[in-house]
């Protein structure tokens, strides 16, 4: 529902508290569509071809870095689709849109309301996982199932909020990053921490570590 203060609010108003709250939305948007990007990036790295068997580390990592992407993914869908008072979200602009078309010149009640039931419709599955699953302390379902509801309720946010933001603010929202660095997945490919032969400048010389029972070099057992 739209909040009381927008039938409050002139229409110059209500131009700048939805100028910033698209902008808002739309970093939002962008940062998990860039996240989206990353995720699958070192997924593709996970479970590219390999001359052996996987192994568990394989699938502990795999398992792992999945279910961090989906809590990530599912609670920007709920934030997205949050249609409490006082909060900001592409649901409860919509909401205030619809209730003053009049402050958007071009708008009509009808197109906004058809766009929010289809993205709230579209987006129900992976909502209601989100809830269920991440809101609330319930037993856990199949995380992977919910991974293409995932992925249809972004590409639906995706969409509705470069159209809005491109009524409201008059131009395109800036493509979110497609490609991260090249080198990017060298942190997941080359190891951190290699032994080397060289000491770094200023590090003291580290001593072998000598067991308890062992006496030091020259020492001599007592008669």
């Amino acid at each position: 529902m739209a909040s009381k203060q927008t039938a409050k609010l002139s229409i110059e108003q209500l131009g700048e508290r939805w100028r910033d709250h698209i902008d808002w939305i739309g970093e939002e948007t962008n940062y998990i569509t860039g996240h989206r990007t990353r995720y699958r990036l070192v997924r593709d790295w996970l479970v590219r071809p390999r001359s052996r068997r996987w192994s568990n580390r394989h699938l502990q990592a795999y398992g792992w870095i999945s279910r961090l992407w989906l809590t990530e993914g599912l609670m920007s869908v709920r934030r997205q689709l949050d249609d409490q008072h006082g909060s900001v979200s592409l649901t409860q602009l919509l909401h205030e849109i619809e209730s003053r078309p009049e402050a958007l010149p071009g708008v009509a009640a009808e197109e906004v309301s058809a766009d929010r039931q289809a993205l709230q419709t579209t987006c129900a599955p992976a909502l209601t996982f989100a809830q269920r699953q991440l809101a609330h302390r319930v037993p856990w379902d199949d995380a992977f199932v919910s991974m293409s509801a995932l992925d249809a309720a972004l590409d639906a946010i995706d969409n509705v909020v470069r159209k809005y933001h491109q009524v409201i603010i008059g131009r395109e929202l800036p493509p979110s990053e497609s490609e991260p660095d090249p080198d990017w997945l060298r942190s997941f490919e080359v190891a951190w921490n290699r032994a080397t032969r060289r000491r770094p400048r200023g590090a003291a010389r580290l001593q072998p570590a000598t067991r308890a029972h062992q006496r030091p070099r020259g020492s001599h057992r007592r008669p």
